[in-house]
């Protein structure tokens, strides 16, 4: 999926543009390729909070007396995904520098580029992005799923001391 994505993305003058910000002779395709992939996977894995919403709130309907846990606890480890792909691109910074002095050796053209950090922008831009980019989107659908959360069950099983702590 996320390779005929890039194919069709590939047409457009923006994925030229994605040069500058990878190492000289970089292929860089592959790198966003496993990155869009892990980006989908836990995106994937994180809707298996919606899931327990809707179980919690199936089982509040038949007992009005159960228990509703807080949202902390019904969301669990479904949002690490994200921190596996922070962990990724974390890895691919240090990647990208051993990159720059292991095959190619184009730390001799970034030596002779009159900018001094040209090195570290080709080398940290992609991945800080990439790491915005998941940490942005971790917190969107933490707040959907939150959403989602009071939406669905009923105010009186709520506990009401959670949400000062998610809209703070």
């Amino acid at each position: 999926m996320c390779l005929s994505l890039w194919r069709f993305l590939s047409r457009f003058k923006g994925c030229v543009m994605l040069k500058k910000f990878f190492p000289v002779g970089y292929y860089y395709q592959q790198e966003i390729t496993i990155y869009c992939s892990l980006l989908v996977v836990s995106i994937l894995y994180s809707l298996t909070t919606i899931n327990r919403i809707y179980d919690w709130a199936n089982t509040y309907r038949l007992n009005h007396r159960a228990v509703v846990p807080d949202y902390i606890d019904i969301c669990g480890f479904s949002l690490y995904g994200f921190f596996i792909v922070v962990i990724f691109s974390v890895v691919m910074i240090r990647a990208h520098y051993h990159y720059h002095y292991v095959g190619t050796k184009s730390i001799y053209i970034m030596k002779r580029i009159n900018h001094p950090n040209e090195l570290h922008r080709r080398c940290l831009a992609a991945p800080l992005i990439e790491i915005l980019i998941s940490i942005v989107l971790m917190f969107v659908l933490n707040y959907i799923y939150f959403a989602i959360y009071r939406a669905v069950l009923p105010p009186e099983s709520i506990n009401p001391n959670q949400l000062i702590f998610y809209f703070l």
